[in-house]
Order: C-alpha cells, then structure tokens, then sequence
C-alpha cells in the first residue's frame, strides 16, 4: 500500500483517538466508588509480591489488574479518580488496536470504522472509568488476537510467538473468562492453520508455555473454584443478564437497566440496539466469503458469550454481562465490517440511528449518579451525626465502601440474619469476628445503613423506636437513624 492511503487513514485514527481519550477522562471522579472498586483499591495497597501469589487478594478474581492497580497507585497517587485512570487508559489503547486488528483481517477502512464505534461504545465507556479489571481484558484481548493473527502470517518469527505464550498467561490472570476467551482463539487456529505445520506447531508451543506459567497461580485457583457462590454470581438474574448482552455491547447499561427508565430511554435502548445489531447480522452474512477474516471475531465472539451460557444452562448461572465484557471489540469489528458492506444510504443511515442512541447513553452516563453514593452518604454521616452514634450495616458490603471516605469512625457494627427468633439483633463488631448476639451494644442513636434492596428485618426493628432522621437520597444507599433503647435524640 503506498503512503498516500495510509496517511489518508492516520489523521482520521487520530482525531478518532483524541475524541475517545475526551469521552473517558471526563467526568472521571463524577460517580463515587462502589464496592468492587473499593476492594481493588484496598488490595493493590498490599505488597506486589502479595498480590501476585494470592495471599493479599479477594476470593473469586485473579491478581494481575490488582497487581497493575498497585504499581499504578505508587507512580500516581490515590484518588477516585487516578486510580480510575489506569482502566481509561487502557480503554483507550483499545482503540488504535481495534484499527490495526481490523486492518489486518479485512482494511483500512474496516478497521477505522471499528475504532470509530469502540470510541463512543458507551458500555466500553462505562467501563473505562471503573477501577475494575475489565478495560484491563479487553486490551490483552485485542492485542492477544493481533499478536496471533501476525505470528500465523509468520511463523518463523519466535518472538511473536513468544509475545503470545506471554499474553495466553496473563488473559485468564486477569479475569478467569479469559479461558473462554481464548476458546475462541483456540477454534480460529485450528481453522486458519490447517495445512500450515509451522504455524500450528509456534500455536500449540506458545499456548504450552503460557499453560506452565499460569501453573504458578493454579494452587490459589483451585481455592477461589470452591469458595462460595463463586460459580453463581448472578444466580437469580443470569438470564436477564443474556438477554441483556446485544443492548450492553450496544448501548450500554445506562438506558435500561442501572437506573429507572423512561419511555424515551427504553426507546432509544431498543432502536439503538436493533440498529446496530442488524449491521451485525449484515456484516456476518456479507462478509460470508471471507471466512478465514471472519473466523477470529466471530470465534472469539461466540465462545466468549457462549461458553458461560451454555454452563449457566447446564452446571451453574455463572453468565454476567460484565463478564463477557471483553468480547464488545469483536463485536463491533462486524459491524464495522456490516457498515463498509451495506448501500451508502442504508450504512449512512444505521450511522445515524446508533449515534443518536449511543450519544443519549453518554448523556444519561454523565449526567446521572449511577453508583451507590457512598462519597455524599459519609459526609452526611460525617456531619449530621452525633459523635458517639453506632453505624449499623449489613453484612461487610455498605461498611467496606463507607470506610473508603470516612476511614477514622469505629463505631460500627456488621449485621447478619438472626439465626433464630429469639435473637434481635445478630452480627460482629469486625471484619472476620464471631457472630453474636449484638443488641446490648446498638443502644442510644444509632443509623441503619443499607444499600441494594434493605432488608426488611432490621429496617421493621428500627421504625419500631423513635426515628431521629430517615435518608434515601443518596443513590442506592438508605439510612435510618433511630434511638434504640433510650430517649429518642435532639433534633439537630
């Protein structure tokens, strides 16, 4: 290809580049930290050594984005919004990837009309400025499948195959649905490479490396496989979570799920969705002849999504939207490829319906508190309530993330369902304590504090004392405050 195409391309990937850098760094501390993100940041304070091995870590997620969030968290500082950085980073690496694995499997053009849609994917947006490992996935993702894609083009090159042995390693390192991942990857080799030894051999040495060093961290695996609930982490909503994943790699979550939504949000979720689903479904059956471009996205596609689901329906309801996070780029790489497939008119038109939609999403994304509140609820706490007041929580969750903006207040208690009906009030004064009978210690004012759905066990025992002050608008955060077993307090 002569330099003229190419440099017709390079300004069009910059400013590409440039808008999708502004879409994840604005607003970037807007939401407050939930829980997950707190867990990260709490974990990559440990020593990096500890991380690694698992011994500073949580019970059902690998250690590489903690161990990433660690180095990070020491050249940069802490912060909401820094700590978030690193996945806005990452994020936006994605871009220029997209364009050159799209480059490489069909053209030029493909490739740029995909970075174009992965720069405003509001999902991959969301995403971006989360402090969790999925920006994290996408890239090893992207880059995985473009170091394999140019190893089976040349397969005397070692150390593209060394580059993937690497890659193979750290995929399942950071999210444990890497393996589906790279099922994907597994099924597009064995189509590409029959009759190529060469290649097929680099595949299978790489891949047999990069098994032997993940054997480091099987030890720890196998103790995050039996602990609880971690084959079903979204047991009750798996199937909403399925049919959800056309509208999360579309639009996002934010029209019509993690928040109410109107008519014309509900709209604009489902008229986006259809639109850029159909350039999906265009691009798979117009490109149909091009099968060995086709196998990659497609193959990586189908066993990310796939796989979970067909465990979900035959072992455990293991299948999450977040999860299956990493397969958005493939995603959009067809309808990339449906957009530069279709009449002008029709491609012009589709354009114009997504973007609409997408551009509603980022709206609502950046004008919305979408996460529990837990910044705003502290400071509230911080000021209305009385010095010698006892937080009650339920369970470690709403504790864990309150303690990220008020790390000095002790006075609080970890609620649990009562083990019979002779017992009020059940829970620990701490992290990892028995549970006990707690009643004796909940006297005088003390808050409720709960988040998701309350629980109406404790929420009935409070409203039975006198209410000093009752808050709900801190988003996904309720807190009642009640004098229990005492005078009720003065009005402040």
């Amino acid at each position: 290809m002569s330099k003229e195409p190419r440099s017709r391309f390079l300004v069009p990937l910059i400013c590409i580049a440039i808008g999708g850098s502004v879409l994840r760094l604005v607003c970037l501390e807007q939401q407050s930290f939930w829980y997950d993100e707190v867990v990260s940041a709490k974990i990559a304070q440990a020593r990096l050594l500890d991380i690694l091995s698992g011994r500073s870590g949580d019970l059902g997620n690998p250690p590489f984005y903690y161990f990433l969030l660690g180095v990070w968290q020491r050249a940069v500082g802490l912060g909401d919004g820094v700590l978030r950085s690193l996945s806005a980073v990452l994020s936006l690496a994605c871009i220029p990837l997209v364009y050159a694995l799209g480059k490489r499997l069909f053209d030029d053009k493909v490739g740029l009309v995909a970075a174009g849609l992965l720069s405003i994917s509001p999902f991959h947006i969301y995403m971006a400025q989360e402090a969790r490992t999925f920006a994290l996935m996408s890239f090893l993702a992207l880059a995985s499948s473009l170091v394999l894609v140019d190893a089976f083009a040349n397969p005397k090159h070692l150390w593209r195959w060394a580059m993937y042995a690497l890659l193979v390693y750290l995929i399942p390192l950071s999210h444990y649905f890497g393996f589906f991942f790279l099922a994907g990857q597994f099924a597009f080799a064995l189509w590409v490479g029959r009759g190529n030894k060469a290649a097929l051999k680099g595949y299978f040495v790489a891949v047999g490396v990069g098994a032997l060093l993940y054997c480091t961290w099987l030890p720890a695996f196998f103790r995050q496989l039996s602990a609880e609930n971690n084959l079903a982490r979204s047991a009750d909503s798996w199937h909403l979570h399925v049919a959800a994943s056309p509208m999360a790699f579309s639009v996002g979550t934010v029209l019509y799920w993690k928040s109410a939504a109107g008519l014309w949000r509900a709209a604009a979720a489902g008229v986006g969705t259809l639109a850029l689903s159909s350039v999906v479904v265009a691009g798979l059956w117009r490109g149909r002849y091009q099968r060995e471009a086709l196998a990659l996205p497609f193959a990586c596609l189908a066993s990310t999504v796939g796989i979970p689901l067909v465990l979900s329906v035959t072992l455990s309801p293991l299948y999450n939207v977040r999860y299956v996070f990493l397969a958005i780029p493939f995603w959009l790489l067809l309808a990339a490829l449906g957009f530069t497939k279709l009449p002008r008119v029709a491609a012009v038109g589709g354009a114009a319906v997504y973007g609409v939609a997408a551009a509603t999403a980022l709206f609502v994304q950046y004008t919305s508190q979408l996460k529990d509140n837990w910044r705003e609820a502290a400071q509230w706490l911080g000021t209305q309530a009385a010095r010698n007041t006892r937080l009650a929580f339920y369970a470690d969750i709403g504790e864990t993330a309150f303690a990220w903006y008020a790390p000095d207040v002790t006075q609080t208690v970890r609620l649990l369902p009562p083990p019979n009906p002779n017992v009020k009030i059940w829970g620990t004064d701490r992290a990892g304590g028995v549970p006990d009978d707690v009643e004796r210690q909940l006297v005088g004012e003390v808050c409720l504090v709960m988040t998701d759905e309350p629980d109406d066990y404790y929420r009935a025992l409070f409203e039975r004392h006198p209410i000093t002050a009752r808050v709900s608008q801190f988003v996904g955060i309720e807190i009642t405050c009640a004098n229990l077993g005492g005078e009720p307090a003065a009005s402040r």
